[in-house]
């Protein structure tokens, strides 16, 4: 009896998600390639007249091609950003690994709900009561 309860709280859970996620955008993507006086109509049906390629090339064209220069500007700042924190998490885990004792003599922060757990120099682990803030 619990078994099919769970199963059906999680079906629901699962279509109620798929409205909440999925239905916006697939009303962003339908009004995406409507005309513009059927994009007014803020409906939920198919458009009469497919304007894909053409809304888009509007979008794009607008305001001297700003949006595809924001599009480069945010993919060069991910890729640098992101090869950044490769690195130099890289380099903190060589040094982390590379310490002596078991576990490393680092100080680890990790919060799970009230306590947060310090490894100290002695090599031995105290929990200390984290400050409700």
């Amino acid at each position: 009896m619990r078994a099919s309860r769970r199963l059906a709280a999680e079906a629901v859970a699962l279509v109620l998600a798929t409205v909440f996620f999925l239905v916006p955008f697939a009303l962003m993507l339908l009004t995406a390639v409507k005309d513009p006086v059927q994009a007014l109509d803020l409906d939920f049906a198919w458009p009469v007249n497919w304007r894909l390629v053409e809304n888009f090339t509007e979008v794009i064209e607008a305001r001297d091609y700003v949006l595809l220069r924001a599009y480069v500007n945010s993919t060069v700042l991910t890729v640098v950003s992101v090869a950044l924190i490769v690195v130099f998490a890289a380099m903190a885990a060589f040094v982390l690994q590379r310490r002596p004792g078991s576990p490393p003599r680092a100080t680890f922060l990790r919060m799970e709900g009230q306590y947060a757990l310090y490894n100290v120099p002695s090599g031995s682990f105290t929990f200390v009561a984290a400050t409700a803030g």
